[in-house]
């Protein structure tokens, strides 16, 4: 077998695999970034359901 060959077929082997780790990547930040802004609209939502600790201390007080 050639050098010249065999360096031919690492090249295109790392290639190859950095496309694959490129594809693999990109879609895990996707999926990463969907999450993190499912959990800020929760927890946007949950903060504008609940009422001010305040209001509700002194309705306790009387």
């Amino acid at each position: 077998m050639d050098m010249a060959l065999t360096y031919k077929i690492i090249l295109i082997a790392l290639l190859v695999a950095g496309g694959l780790c490129l594809v693999v990547g990109l879609t895990l930040m996707h999926h990463i970034g969907g999450f993190l802004r499912t959990v800020e609209e929760e927890k946007e939502r949950d903060a504008a359901h609940q009422t001010p600790s305040g209001d509700s201390e002194t309705d306790t007080n009387d």
